[in-house]
Order: structure tokens, then sequence, then C-alpha cells
């Protein structure tokens, strides 16, 4: 399984329950398997940090317009039907968002309508998709797709999301419309981060809480800090 198949593991079993203890033991095994890279990543989104937001909820609508070849407002009616971007997004656009009538099944009776043939659709440029190397771990892709995106233009930008919803199943479009919308919200507390690191480190929770302290971001220094076995560090 892949770094990033891993992340998206994660949330999904954080998601799936409201034990705290069920919740701590998934963080804790996620640790214990992930790449040091990865889970600085995994735990900088966790304790509720975000990435500055570079793609508005608009222009992701209107592209997956085009993308899944529904008329806009069948799009716009869906997300209202649906009440989360991100999701919306995984339902029309996983895997290409080519399959529209299996699309209009799903949403059909949210808005009393049908969907029959694409609509509209409108080619994208003749370029490929950005990042056609295989994203194998959470690092890579937050690095490599997520950071540059604040520095492309429009265009860009377009064709490197369009090509997370060619290769990416629903799911992972999900948690990663989540990642870049600054709605990753999973039910877990940076205290909660910090009691599961600690169990792995052998640790007291309050050691680890201290190293999560002030504004940080995600690299091999602070990784190794993080994960020290030894307070003294």
């Amino acid at each position: 399984m892949s770094g990033l198949a891993q992340f998206v593991s994660l949330f999904d079993a954080l998601d799936g329950t409201t034990s705290t203890n069920a919740k701590r033991e998934a963080l804790a095994k996620y640790v214990r398997a992930a790449a040091p890279a990865d889970a600085v990543w995994a735990i900088y989104f966790l304790t509720g940090r975000r990435m500055r937001r570079s793609v508005s909820g608009r222009v992701l609508r209107e592209w997956a317009a085009v993308h899944s070849g529904l008329p806009t407002w069948l799009v716009e009616e869906s997300y209202h039907a649906v009440g989360d971007l991100a999701e919306t997004l995984a339902i029309l656009c996983a895997r290409g968002g080519k399959i529209v009538g299996m699309v209009g099944d799903q949403i059909g009776g949210m808005v009393g309508g049908q969907v029959g043939d694409r609509v509209g659709a409108v080619d994208l440029p003749d370029q490929a998709p950005a990042g056609d190397e295989p994203i194998l771990t959470l690092a890579d892709f937050v690095e490599r797709e997520i950071v540059p995106l604040g520095a492309e233009s429009p265009a860009q930008q377009r064709v490197r999301v369009t090509g997370w919803w060619e290769r990416f199943d629903e799911r992972t479009c999900f948690v990663v419309h989540k990642l870049i919308t600054g709605g990753f919200r999973v039910g877990v507390s940076a205290t909660l981060v910090a009691k599961a690191l600690a169990a792995v480190l052998e640790l007291e929770p309050g050691a680890i809480e201290h190293r999560l302290m002030g504004n940080w971001l995600p690299s091999p220094e602070f990784a190794a800090r993080l994960f020290a076995a030894s307070d003294a560090s």
C-alpha cells in the first residue's frame, strides 16, 4: 500500500468511529507503519494545520462541470444537495468522471432530474497531467502536487487537478480535496495525536505536545526531532 493510500485508510478509520480509544489505536498503528516523512505530514494536518488555499471552490466546480460533461447548474445543485464540496467533486470526477449515467443515478433523485448523455464537454489542452510519475508517498503528493499549486497559473492548476481526477478513486479524491480546500477535519484533537505518538515512542504526552508547539512545517529535520526516542532532543 502506498503512503498516500495509507493516509486515506487512516482517515477512513478515524472518520468511521467515535471511540477515542479506537482513534488513538488507529493513529498509533499508522505512525508505526508509515515512513517518517509521511507521518509528519499526517500529523501536520491532523493537528489542525492547513495549507493556503490556492483554488477556490467555485473554480473547482467549474472544472468539474467540464470534466464530467455535466451542465454547470447540475454540478451546483449537486453541491447544494450533498453539502460537501470534496464529496461532490469525488462523486462527479473520480476515475475520470466519464460515466455520467451512473452519476445521474446517484444525484438525479436529489435534484429532481435525470442526466442523459454528456453535455457541453470541452477538451482539456493537449498536455499530459502533472505528476505522471507514480505518487508513492503522502510527502511526495503534498510536496510535488499540492505545494506547487500556489505558484501556478489557473491553466496549470487545472491540468494538475484534473490529473488527480483521472487517476484517483473516489475516496482518495475526497481526502485530497479536503486537504486543498482547508476542510480537513476528522474529529481528532492535537492532544489525542500527541497521546498516540507518545505511546509509540514510549514518552510522556506532554513531551510530544511540547515538540508540536508553535508554527512548524514538515521537514526531515523536524521529523527527526519529533520522532526522537529521547526527550533530551
